[in-house]
């Protein structure tokens, strides 16, 4: 039995999560390796004027001591100068995504290529990120197919007109009395992926029969 109510908040900001995606044709991942504090002081310049600058190179993994790897995301425009730079104070590197566009693209052919409508929550993969839709398609048939104790809503729109939907899980409180809430966010930031799939995780224990410990 809930003694709380528990509410899972799926913002999903991200226009990646909702299959929107920027022209990203050409842009590089470089994978640089200081391998003395020289080239990691040099290394840490770039990572500074990048952040000055705001100029179209990302850090998508900083470097803070030797022998610890970065990874620099770069349009076509700025790829040639960030590997110039670190041709210059002879850092190691190696382009380790060489179009992300093309990785984009393929990734957007593969869930295009996926099955329709779901049917049976076990078919829905949570080892995978998932699409906004997706989600929220999930997030309904888990409501349908547990009515007694899920229900589907929604808490509003997004900037750019989506709708916020929220699962929340317990039973009627007896005599009118009110529970405890407690309110999961996942997915509010813009580029945030891991909590929905963590909150996801949580929503399949939740709602598995077996899953008595969890729910106590």
């Amino acid at each position: 039995m809930f003694r709380a109510l528990i509410i899972f908040i799926f913002a999903l900001c991200s226009s990646a999560a909702n299959g929107f995606y920027n022209n990203y044709d050409g842009y590089k991942v470089i994978r640089a390796i200081p391998k003395n504090e020289s080239q990691l002081l040099a290394l840490q310049h770039l990572t500074n004027l990048v952040e000055s600058k705001r100029r179209n190179v990302q850090f998508w993994q900083y470097s803070y001591t030797t022998y610890a790897h970065a990874d620099i995301f770069a349009s076509p425009d700025e790829a040639q100068q960030v590997l110039d730079f670190l041709d210059n104070n002879w850092i190691w590197h190696d382009t380790i995504v060489a179009n992300y566009g093309d990785q984009l693209e393929s990734a957007a052919n593969e869930r295009r290529a996926s099955p329709g409508k779901l049917e049976n929550p076990a078919e829905f993969d949570l080892g995978k990120y998932h699409q906004f839709d997706a989600i929220v398609a999930y997030l309904q048939l888990l409501a349908d197919q547990n009515s007694k104790f899920i229900s589907f809503h929604s808490l509003g729109k997004t900037f750019e007109g989506r709708q916020i939907p929220y699962l929340k899980f317990g039973f009627p409180a007896k005599n009118g009395k009110k529970k405890p809430i407690l309110v999961v966010d996942a997915g509010i930031h813009a580029r945030e992926w891991i909590a929905p799939a963590t909150a996801l995780h949580f929503i399949d224990a939740m709602r598995d029969p077996g899953a008595g410990t969890v729910r106590s």
